[in-house]
């Protein structure tokens, strides 16, 4: 977005919607942060403004925090991502080890914590990085060092024309015959590198249940650091708890069921009834008009896709 468009969006807010909380949709917010905030220091508004916002944790940093502050009251959702990879994100360094990025990130957060309106931290966890117990550990361990932060994770979902989809499928990684309607959490749609499908689903059931007991709950709220932090932590939290819920009967079925533990593990494509079910209940009364040979997903490499649109004669640019 132009710092013209944003300004001009900034204007209109303040001045038809006061009051209301702003959320940039933008997962790299104020990467040009001098500029940002001389937009949003200019725009005459009656009210300091509540905002939600992710960014790299290396954005927030020095004499940044107190403009932060003075701009209105953040909640910020900086990505961490996992202690194993993207260490330059929050400052870290390549070569910094899980235990070193872990410090580096908890230092950073405290010394944040005074000047924002609550936080939360994005992970991911199931990269080709993560490994054993390590990754658990240190997120249990981070929880209870800081208490205030609100941790929440997520999956690595190979989405079309991304590297990690064409990684995958070059590494024949994918469940080729998993419906696109899965590539969300908590759906493995790949073969994972160092973890097996049920080790997995106990490992991150395992930290999503100990940052939702009632004790993090309530070491949460006695840190919060607003308002709308405390409320939006506990009901994130007992989110947490029903996800949990459904990634342990995942790990039950892997357990149990011999043909979908197979499917898990890339050793036969046919798709468990177990998701012919789901697909059929999300689509409800219109789930006649997909056959089970229409949810199968037509996976080809970037390369692959260009050649296919120059014999059909169409321009490469256009989505298909």
């Amino acid at each position: 977005m132009s710092l013209e468009q944003l300004e001009e969006d900034m204007r209109y807010i303040y001045k038809h919607l006061p009051g209301i909380m702003i959320g940039f949709h933008d997962p790299n917010f104020a990467i040009r942060f001098e500029q940002v905030f001389d937009v949003l220091e200019r725009v005459p508004h009656r009210k300091r403004s509540r905002y939600i916002v992710e960014s790299s944790l290396s954005v927030f940093r020095g004499p940044r925090l107190e403009r932060l502050k003075r701009a209105g009251n953040f909640y910020i959702v900086p990505g961490i991502e996992s202690w194993t990879a993207y260490s330059n994100k929050v400052g870290a360094g390549s070569q910094a080890t899980p235990r070193e990025k872990m410090q580096k990130v908890m230092e950073q957060l405290i010394a944040i914590r005074p000047y924002v309106a609550g936080i939360q931290t994005n992970f991911i966890f199931g990269l080709d990085s993560d490994a054993g117990d390590e990754p658990v550990s240190l997120t249990k361990e981070f929880a209870s060092e800081v208490p205030f932060v609100m941790p929440n994770f997520n999956i690595p979902i190979p989405f079309g024309n991304t590297p990690l989809y064409e990684k995958y499928l070059a590494e024949n990684r994918l469940l080729t015959t998993m419906p696109f309607s899965f590539y969300n959490m908590p759906y493995l749609v790949f073969v994972l590198e160092n973890y097996s499908p049920v080790a997995f689903y106990e490992k991150i059931s395992e930290m999503l249940s100990y940052i939702s007991s009632a004790k993090m709950i309530a070491a949460r709220l006695k840190d919060a650091l607003s308002p709308f932090s405390a409320g939006y932590s506990t009901i994130k939290a007992l989110g947490n708890r029903q996800m949990a819920r459904r990634l342990r009967e995942l790990a039950y079925l892997l357990r149990t069921n011999s043909k979908f533990r197979k499917f898990h593990e890339h050793e036969t494509d046919v798709l468990p009834e177990f998701y012919h079910y789901l697909y059929e209940h999300m689509l409800g009364p219109y789930a006649e008009l997909m056959s089970r040979e229409d949810r199968r997903p037509t996976l080809a490499s970037h390369k692959q896709q260009e050649l296919l649109l120059t014999l059909q004669g169409l321009p490469h640019n256009e989505p298909q």
